[in-house]
């Protein structure tokens, strides 16, 4: 319910913020104070008034002995524990997004000392096959095929951006609880939000250093 109502704070009014820093600073908080918030013990003692419980008698009930009731043999049906089935479901999934986080994480270091590696200051470039770039701490997944020198250089700089200020461990915590939460659609929206404004400082960060705004969209 808190990381709702946050998120929910977000789209409403802090979306169009042009400040990216205030963003990812409001979105790692609402992660942060939903899950530490129902840690607290906090209770409310609340006394409602009820009138006493008095006993009606029933009709006959004096009269009627269990010698004259004829024993019947029915069977007895089994009844689906519907609470125990929903946790179980949950954990199930839970465990399952939780593997796939690890798994994850360790094809990228299998991947990491298969590859060719070039080391570029506290950056590591991994040559990879894959079209996508990306970036894990400070290694730095590229594809060195199909782009020019200038785009490569380009590309470069945007990981480094997302490695100087530590996005990844954005991404691990944002993982990490739409995996105990993945019942909340808002959790999903959230990490697509989080991802976004990753972006947008990646951008910003690399057009401070003066390359051309045009062949950098581009």
């Amino acid at each position: 319910i808190i990381l709702s109502i946050f998120y929910v704070t977000y789209r409403v009014i802090f979306r169009n913020v042009a400040n990216f820093n205030q963003l990812r600073i409001y979105l790692l908080v609402s992660i942060l104070v939903s899950v530490l918030v129902p840690l607290l013990n906090i209770s409310v003692n609340i006394d409602f008034f009820s009138a006493p419980k008095t006993q009606i008698p029933l009709p006959f009930q004096e009269l009627t002995t269990t010698a004259n009731i004829p024993s019947i043999n029915t069977p007895v049906e089994q009844s689906i524990d519907w609470n125990q089935t929903i946790k179980s479901i949950y954990y199930v999934v839970s465990t399952i997004l939780i593997i796939r986080i690890l798994i994850v994480t360790l094809a990228l270091v299998f991947r990491f000392y298969k590859s060719e590696r070039v080391k570029l200051g506290n950056y590591t470039l991994i040559s990879t096959n894959k079209q996508n770039t990306f970036s894990f701490f400070n290694w730095i997944f590229i594809n060195k095929q199909n782009s020019t020198n200038e785009e490569f250089q380009q590309i470069v700089l945007h990981e480094k951006i997302h490695a100087s200020q530590y996005h990844s461990i954005d991404l691990i915590l944002i993982e990490l609880l739409a995996a105990v939460m993945w019942f909340n659609p808002l959790v999903w929206m959230m990490k697509k939000s989080i991802q976004l404004v990753h972006e947008y400082l990646a951008d910003e960060g690399a057009l401070s250093t003066g390359i051309d705004r045009l062949r950098y969209q581009a």
